[in-house]
């Protein structure tokens, strides 16, 4: 009886690990195909950071949660930050403009933004991600379909670390780099 006991529950927890990572898949193809809304949310500091406001849509709260830092870090390369007239936050371009460099350095990309990635050192959620006020949970969580959520988390993105990166890499030219002196 033990026996059949233990099997079913190595069953179940195998089950459970199976559709956690199916809905982290999920997460990431969401990424790819630009499924996710970004806001800026405060303005740039002096230290080159940009809070965002990010909407990700998941299955899962926590997934969704965790996708935010990625879905950030992939807006700004790619989709830039929309300015946002009524907390009089202006817009940042997208940092990668070569519609075709994400093909190109699609190794580099893929390594950047792999889970638990390097893509966290210039994203990191801010504390309201954390927040047990039921207020607002509810104003930065809503359920959209019979099995998909659409969740709010505030991202501080570390944008002009990013964009040295990508300079670094040589896959966007500096600044300074177009002028003959």
């Amino acid at each position: 009886m033990k026996k059949i006991l233990l099997f079913a529950l190595l069953l179940c927890s195998l089950c459970v690990t199976a559709q956690e990572r199916r809905n982290k898949k999920r997460a990431d193809a969401n990424t790819q195909e630009f499924f996710y809304e970004v806001e800026a949310y405060r303005n740039k500091t002096l230290s080159g950071s940009i809070d965002v406001k990010i909407w990700s849509y998941a299955v899962d709260i926590n997934v969704a949660k965790e996708q935010a830092t990625k879905n950030a870090v992939h807006a700004a390369l790619f989709r830039g930050i929309p300015g946002n007239q009524e907390k009089r936050v202006q817009a940042l371009p997208a940092l990668v403009k070569d519609i075709s460099a994400e093909q190109k350095y699609k190794s580099f990309f893929d390594e950047l933004l792999k889970e638990h990635g390097p893509y966290l050192r210039y994203a990191t959620k801010s504390n309201n991600a954390m927040t047990t006020d039921i207020i607002q949970l509810a104003k930065n969580r809503t359920k959209v379909h019979k099995y998909k959520y659409k969740v709010g988390v505030i991202v501080t993105l570390q944008y002009d670390e990013l964009k040295k990166l990508l300079e670094q890499k040589g896959i966007i030219e500096k600044l300074n780099s177009g002028f003959i002196f």
